[in-house]
């Protein structure tokens, strides 16, 4: 008796954990898809297109204009050869459509070494040089404003 119940116990244990891990998994791909969607909406209006553009620049055999609006409206995630395509009509990568940076990037080429370099320092050094490059991006815009 014990050993059923000890078993039954662990059995519904496992199934809270799974679905904990489910609604979490299903949580991060929903963020995934929203920010991907927030990227896109705003590419759109940079370059001052429509998601109807968008749609018919993907090709008769792409995405329905339809289909992207309500993926756009709902954050559903589209597969990985319709991310290729949206992202090279808007001209962008699809690692920045994911993550929001870029690797081509020529500034994060150009600054590997540096970033390479920061990750050898102690937090302490870390956040002495963050606050430093603040105040000179600070520094920069008041210039700016001023000039």
């Amino acid at each position: 008796m014990f050993c059923n119940t000890h078993n039954s116990i662990i059995g519904l244990l496992f199934n809270i954990v799974k679905n904990i891990c489910c609604v979490y998994a299903i949580s991060e791909a929903e963020n995934v898809a929203m920010e991907l969607w927030e990227r896109v909406k705003r590419l759109i209006k940079e370059q001052n297109t429509t998601q109807e553009w968008l749609a018919r620049k993907i090709g008769p055999d792409g995405i329905p204009s339809q289909t992207l609006r309500r993926w756009i409206a709902h954050n559903v995630m589209c597969n990985a050869d319709q991310a290729f395509d949206i992202a090279k009509a808007l001209g962008v990568s699809v690692e920045y459509l994911l993550t929001g940076i870029d690797s081509q990037d020529p500034w994060l080429r150009e600054n590997r070494a540096f970033i390479a370099d920061c990750k050898a320092l102690s937090p302490d050094s870390l956040d002495a040089i963050k606050a430093t490059v603040r105040m000179l991006a600070e520094k920069e815009v008041e210039k700016r404003k001023l000039g």
